[in-house]
């Protein structure tokens, strides 16, 4: 564990070391405060970029260090010869603000990353789990890991599967934990850059930019307001239980407090710290190629984090740069433009992801890529209550629908003629992208169905809201600070947003204290895992620790009671039908037979139905045991056929690992 502790160390500090040199020497950055956690940044997003790209021409096993040594000899070549040019001040003018700084960011880091343990289990983690160790093994581009002996790659984005798959190859840190440690990690450089960013954006005032940060981490809705009420809402939540309990229906809805998104979500944090890098670079002095160069690879990485917020914000970001570049008639400009939008539209179509495969079904450049189904506009609005549940269609007779777009909508359609207002008055190019991104975002799925993935669709409405959010966040120092409103438009805002405030302190602190978790969660651990109350536990642990990264576990397939730990473990393949029936939605006819074959292995455990699955190895754990039939059971004490290979125990807790011999 040790080893492990430091390892992720000099990873940490060769990851800050990339971005130092371009934050202290392109970016001139001068104050610790602000190269820090721009450095951070800088280095993540600069390592998921290069190790992403290059892994198409070098084995991404040995990538992993060989991509964070090229990165860091270019960065060390760029201190050398700039080093004339870098100036760094640790002196602080004001230590008292300082100190309440500093304070104010421990608070933060705190209270988000415990609510960051309260939620991650709620969501797809075991999914995230699997493919961060098929890519840990140097499976890439990753393949289907839950449906063996199909060539069948991942449509997902995986950005943060490969930042926790770095941990796991170059430190020796476990899937789970690395996926864990990669979010609350990323996280963090968040909440670090956005502090810096507002007091940057604020021209220094410190306390406005805690208070902002502090309003951004806990706007809520009005949801709270009908607390007594809830079952008028016309849906259950994810796993189809009854909402019996208020609060389990309160973070619920497409939207709950923008801050979750980011603690919840696997990529949450990427998204959101892309997104800020790429508004970021554009408050810098710095040439313009420099910012559209940098803004190509945050992009890049913004479109492996999440697809559709990615083509709102790529639409958004070149309407409003072309557009000022045409009133200005800056020609130069608009041929940078051009040659940006071209080459990054190129990165994002065959870098890999949701995009590319659409782009390589489009042009039919693989027969394993299926043709995409394209959007299609719905013949009556709907609006999206979570991931692919709708409202019933709006009309003036849908009491349901209008009561929810009241509740989840209500404060921001408040909000929406102030925020022009004041987007109009300063005419600021940040602030107008900000704008443009969090109207379509939610326009988008009302009116546009995506039949493939609808989801994924929907989800981008959330994100919509989120930056309109942000945007409002920006507004309020304008209002208060320079526009002279009336006292009681002054009180009004201020009433407003307490009420939000309100829920979203709430909804952090309560779930702190009683984390919301799939029925199969139990306990507050990470390292639990949920199948069936089966557990990851220490055995598993030391499982991976003798066979991870050692022999060509990438190409075996594990027979398991849950796949998602074997392939953590051993970073092979594990069949799971639902998994693939998932992600395989063009191969039904495939799915279909994988499923029968799977449900016969289940039934009956015996040499041909696991030879039909391609099984290499068994992992039987207590769990696995549990389900078989004494004939079954005899598999494993009387035949040739299978060996084993490893066994591990912790008084009625034991781990086999046993190979199969046809």
């Amino acid at each position: 564990m040790v080893l492990v502790i430091i390892k992720t160390i000099l990873f940490l500090l060769t990851l800050f070391a990339v971005g130092f040199s371009v934050s202290v020497v392109i970016f001139k950055s001068h104050f610790l405060s602000r190269i820090v956690p721009v450095s951070l940044a800088l280095g993540v997003i600069f390592y998921i970029f290069f190790l992403n790209i290059t892994s198409y021409f070098i084995p991404l096993k040995n990538n992993f260090l060989v991509s964070l040594a090229v990165l860091l000899f270019l960065s060390f070549l760029l201190i050398v010869f700039k080093r004339k040019e870098i100036k760094i001040e640790t002196k602080v003018e004001n230590k008292k603000w300082f100190k309440i700084l500093g304070v104010f960011l421990f608070l933060s880091f705190f209270i988000v990353n415990f609510t960051f343990l309260a939620l991650n289990s709620n969501f797809d983690h075991s999914w995230h789990w699997a493919v961060t160790g098929r890519l840990s093994a140097g499976d890439f581009p990753t393949q289907e890991p839950f449906w063996p002996n199909s060539s069948t790659k991942i449509t997902y984005h995986y950005s943060l599967d490969l930042l926790a798959a770095s941990f796991t190859n170059l430190t020796g840190m476990i899937p789970p934990a690395a996926l864990t440690f990669s979010t609350i990690f990323i996280s963090s450089v968040f909440l670090g850059l956005f502090i810096i960013f507002l007091m940057s954006f604020l021209r220094g005032n410190v306390w406005w930019a805690m208070l902002l940060s502090f309003l951004f981490y806990f706007f809520g809705g009005l949801k709270y307001i009908t607390f007594p009420f809830a079952p008028f809402l016309p849906f259950q939540y994810e796993w189809q239980i009854p909402i019996i309990k208020n609060w389990v229906w309160f973070i619920y809805g497409n939207v709950f407090n923008p801050f979750f998104k980011l603690a919840s979500e696997g990529t949450g944090g990427l998204v959101y710290l892309c997104f800020l890098l790429i508004i970021f670079v554009h408050t810098l002095p710095i040439k313009l190629y420099f910012k559209l160069f940098f803004s190509l690879i945050f992009f890049s990485v913004l479109a492996l984090s999440s697809e559709t917020l990615f083509v709102v914000l790529f639409f958004s970001y070149c309407l409003v740069m072309f557009f000022i570049a045409l009133r200005h008639k800056n020609y130069p400009e608009i041929a940078l433009l051009t040659v940006f939008l071209i080459v990054t539209a190129t990165v994002v179509s065959f870098q890999g992801g949701i995009i590319s495969n659409q782009v390589r079904g489009l042009f039919n450049f693989s027969s394993t890529q299926p043709k995409p189904i394209g959007f299609v506009l719905r013949s009556i609005p709907a609006v999206p209550l979570m991931c692919d549940v709708y409202c019933p269609p709006l009309s003036l007779a849908n009491t349901d629908g209008w009561k929810f777009i009241i509740i989840e909508y209500g404060l921001i359609i408040f909000y929406i003629p102030l925020i022009f207002l004041v987007v109009w008055r300063k005419r600021n190019s940040l602030l107008s992208i900000l704008l443009i991104t969090g109207i379509l975002s939610i326009l988008t799925p009302i009116f546009v169905s995506y039949p493939i993935n609808e989801p994924d669709l929907s989800r981008i409405s959330s994100q919509g809201l989120t930056l309109l959010y942000l945007l409002f966040i920006f507004c309020l120092y304008y209002l208060f600070k320079e526009f002279k409103l009336k006292k009681i438009f002054k009180l009004a805002l201020m009433i407003s947003v307490i009420f939000m405030v309100t829920q979203g302190i709430t909804l952090n602190f309560y779930f702190i204290q009683n984390p919301l978790r799939h029925p199969e969660f139990n306990g507050f651990s990470q390292w639990k895992k949920a199948d069936n109350g089966e557990y990851f536990d220490n055995l598993d642990y030391l499982m991976f620790k003798k066979f991870f990264g050692k022999g060509d576990w990438a190409q075996k397939t594990i027979y398991d009671s849950s796949p998602e730990r074997s392939i953590a473990v051993f970073g092979s393949f594990s069949p799971n039908v639902f998994h693939a029936a998932f992600t395989s939605l063009h191969n039904a006819s495939q799915v279909d037979i994988f499923f029968k074959n799977l449900e016969k292995l289940k039934n009956n455990l015996n040499l041909e139905n696991l030879s039909n699955l391609g099984v290499d190895y068994i992992y039987l754990t207590p769990r696995l045991q549990s389900t078989l039939k004494k004939t079954e059971i005899d598999l494993f004490n009387n035949s040739n056929n299978l060996v084993l290979i490893e066994e591990l125990k912790e008084g009625n807790n034991f781990r086999k690992l046993y190979q199969l011999k046809y």
